[in-house]
């Protein structure tokens, strides 16, 4: 039962981790592109789609959401919602 416990506080903690650099990154894209957004606090993958990979991030506590696609050859691009 202890390890079970260990288990899942590692795995919570891990978990965490990633979106927080998930979040991190997407937010220096999106300043990259000229857009304004001091931190990014949800990111949602939104699916595959004709451009490559599309998600939808929002920045600003809700204040401004961008759609940031990942294209196949490496290229991302980034427009308001």
């Amino acid at each position: 039962m202890k390890k079970i416990i260990i288990l899942l506080t590692v795995l919570v903690i891990t978990t965490v981790a990633f979106a927080s650099t998930i979040n991190e990154s997407m937010a220096k894209i999106v300043r990259i592109w000229g857009y304004s957004c001091t931190e990014c606090v949800q990111v949602d993958f939104k699916g595959n789609k004709h451009r490559g990979k599309e998600y939808r991030a929002i920045c600003d506590y809700e204040r401004n959401a961008f759609r940031v696609t990942a294209a196949p050859d490496g290229r991302v691009y980034v427009e308001p919602w």
